[in-house]
């Protein structure tokens, strides 16, 4: 366990480990890098603070990460980069409750999934704030991408405040997304670009407050259910069927 330590930088790029790796509370002031480790259980870093990043503007490098458990980037995690995920497997579930992303990658992305595996997916306001708290958005500086991600369960981002976009001027990018449960983008749910559901399959619901986003597109999406109010929807004009 690493927890409550302060480190210049961590890198552990192939560390293979059978039990979890606990990184709460940790501050590194540069960057961490896990590029290709195999956890057999929890990557626990609740409240853990990244203060650098690389050349590209990358905080937190873990393309092709393997978690035998779960994921947790929550209760305060904040990073002053990109979080890298591609090619992530992760049995469990990976859970960003209030977390911040403070800056974007040299593309324009905080947050980059393209083909992560994973039981469930949090991006949203933090789940229960202590009484007289209010609960933290997770929030990202630039866009998020999820292409060909493929959720087992639910993809919940309630609450999430995505304030920036890429290169291609999209916030949210789930193109080719299979998600296993339902889609979850209520409770104030924004996003400050298009957000892109184009080739998307929903096996369950789709509960999506789009009032706040400037542009949908649902072209080539299906879903089995669909939750029909007048706020699922954005503008007339910013919904792209086809």
């Amino acid at each position: 366990s690493l927890a409550d330590t302060h480190l210049s930088a961590l890198v552990a790029d192939g560390l293979r480990t059978g039990a979890s790796l606990y990184l709460r509370r940790v501050t590194v002031q540069e960057t961490v890098s896990i590029v290709g480790a195999d956890i057999g259980n929890d990557l626990v870093a609740d409240s853990a603070k990244i203060d650098g990043h690389d050349s590209d503007g990358n905080a937190l490098l873990a393309d092709g990460l393997r978690v035998g458990g779960s994921l947790f980037l929550r209760d305060g995690f904040v990073a002053q980069g990109c979080i890298q995920l591609t090619g992530a497997d992760v049995r469990g579930s990976v859970e960003m409750d209030g977390a911040k992303i403070a800056r974007a990658d040299h593309a324009g992305s905080s947050l980059v999934c393209q083909g992560l595996r994973a039981n469930s997916l949090a991006l949203r306001e933090t789940f229960r704030a202590p009484d007289g708290v209010s609960p933290e958005r997770f929030r990202t500086a630039g866009a998020v991408r999820l292409l060909g991600a493929h959720i087992e369960r639910n993809l919940d981002m309630d609450g999430a405040l995505i304030d920036g976009t890429d290169s291609d001027g999209v916030a949210l990018n789930c193109r080719q997304v299979r998600i296993g449960g339902s889609l979850l983008m209520g409770g104030g749910f924004s996003a400050n670009g298009p957000v892109l559901l184009a080739s998307a399959t929903i096996d369950h619901g789709y509960v999506v407050d789009a009032s706040r986003l400037p542009r949908l597109v649902l072209e080539d999406a299906s879903c089995r259910n669909l939750e029909d109010h007048s706020n699922s929807w954005p503008d007339v004009g910013e919904l792209v069927l086809r």
